[in-house]
């Protein structure tokens, strides 16, 4: 009889087990945001002549690879902090396309200032370096 009520609780708990070994590493989540990086720092390319509206674009192309990476970002930890980063960039294209002067506005140094901040966080969540 003890035998088959081990039996029967470990039957109930091997799920459980799975379900833990399923779960994604910080690596591997920080391994599919340093992928959209590469991928955004290699599809948008900014020089010397690059102007406001070339910023626009650009951020509006890599908030599309970065909103993709996301949903492939199931770490509790690094998906909260990507998420604040993600945020702080759809709030800066939204003041972008609504007027604010990139290099006038105080709006646009706020937000700047907050992403830094959340990109800060995700770098040492990560190793890696947003800016990268």
């Amino acid at each position: 009889m003890k035998r088959r009520l081990v039996a029967a609780a470990l039957v109930l708990v091997f799920p459980f087990g799975m379900a833990a070994c399923g779960a994604q590493s910080k690596e591997a989540a920080c391994k599919q945001i340093q992928k959209a990086a590469t991928t955004a720092s290699s599809e948008i390319n900014f020089d010397a002549n690059s102007n406001e509206n070339d910023f626009k674009e650009g951020l509006d192309k890599a908030l599309k690879i970065y909103k993709k990476a996301a949903k492939k970002v199931t770490n509790n930890e690094v998906k909260a902090a990507y998420a604040d980063v993600i945020t702080d960039m759809d709030k800066l294209a939204d003041a972008m396309n609504n007027g604010a002067d990139f290099y006038e506005s105080d709006e646009v140094l706020d937000l700047t200032t907050e992403l830094s901040a959340h990109g800060e966080k995700l770098n040492e969540l990560c190793g890696f370096s947003w800016d990268q």
